[in-house]
């Protein structure tokens, strides 16, 4: 597995380490070329439901992200990397049918970072470069979008990352729907 200039931290999450004072060693990768590589992430997010009383904390959300996940991969599409993080909702918790949906009980939570921390660490893992985003669903970039909005205090840096966004589900519908005609 060739790592380029990508660090995996996603085990770092789960022990509290300060990302920033971990810094890539350039020396030990195999890349020799300065030109960027392509590279691809996709992610997938758990998130909570928003009862009646609560859409208006997070507004054009259903709730809050519980679980960020994500997987790196190169301009071959072999996996290179991956991130995963349980975040802490502020507004919501686990009902008993999100925790039947996706496992995610509200004492997995407890420890968790809250949202902004999360989204930096993943865009700290994420990097720069020639990257493009997928997601299943429009829902994923509407609830980052959100969530950020809401919770960002201002930091419009964060935004950068959502703009390269693709919606699989879109492209694997409208190819749906050629195939049947």
């Amino acid at each position: 597995m060739i790592n380029y200039d990508v660090m995996d931290t996603s085990d770092s999450y789960t022990y509290g380490l300060d990302l920033s004072k971990i810094k890539l060693d350039s020396s030990q990768t195999t890349n020799k070329s300065k030109a960027p590589r392509k590279r691809y992430v996709c992610i997938d997010l758990e998130m909570t439901e928003f009862q009646a009383t609560q859409h208006f904390c997070v507004p054009g959300a259903n709730g809050e992200i519980i679980q960020f996940g994500a997987v790196m991969l190169d301009e071959n599409y072999n996996m290179i990397s991956k991130f995963s993080s349980y975040v802490k909702p502020v507004y919501s918790s686990v009902t008993p049918y999100i925790q039947e949906l996706t496992g995610i009980k509200n004492k997995n939570l407890e420890g968790a970072d809250d949202f902004l921390t999360v989204f930096d660490k993943f865009s700290y893992w994420r990097g720069t470069g020639d990257i493009t985003t997928f997601c299943w669903s429009k829902t994923d970039h509407n609830q980052l979008w959100c969530e950020l909005e809401a919770k960002g205090q201002h930091r419009y840096d964060l935004f950068a990352c959502l703009r390269d966004f693709v919606d699989l589900q879109e492209i694997f519908g409208n190819c749906s729907r050629r195939c049947q005609s």
